[in-house]
């Protein structure tokens, strides 16, 4: 609660290291402290803090879909046979489905 309220604060965006050090800093601190609690094998990983819920399942679909299909960023939808399929509940977020639909993700 009490980072929400410094950001909210500040009101900074976190695009570079010149627009915001202290933010880019304190955010390598928590994400590196973050990959020595999941295990040593993600102690040299890398890791990402995203701005919101919706811009989170949309990394997350991109990340599930490049790893089911390493080969899409270089050739496209051609790689991928049929169609890709989200199950969601019946209270997911409009920006889900627009998400999803723009991305090319799945089909709901």
């Amino acid at each position: 609660m009490a980072g929400e309220w410094l950001t909210a604060t500040a009101n900074t965006n976190m695009f570079t290291y010149e627009i915001a050090p202290v933010f880019i800093l304190m955010e390598n601190v928590v994400m590196t402290h973050m990959r020595e609690i999941i295990g040593p094998n993600w102690k040299n990983g890398d890791s990402i803090l995203a701005p919101g819920g919706s811009i989170s399942n949309l990394y997350a679909f991109l990340a599930a879909r490049h790893k089911m299909f390493p080969n899409y960023k270089e050739k496209g939808i051609a790689t991928i046979q049929g169609q890709l399929v989200m199950f969601t509940s019946d209270q997911v977020s409009f920006l889900e489905v627009g998400n999803s639909i723009f991305r090319n993700i799945c089909k709901l």
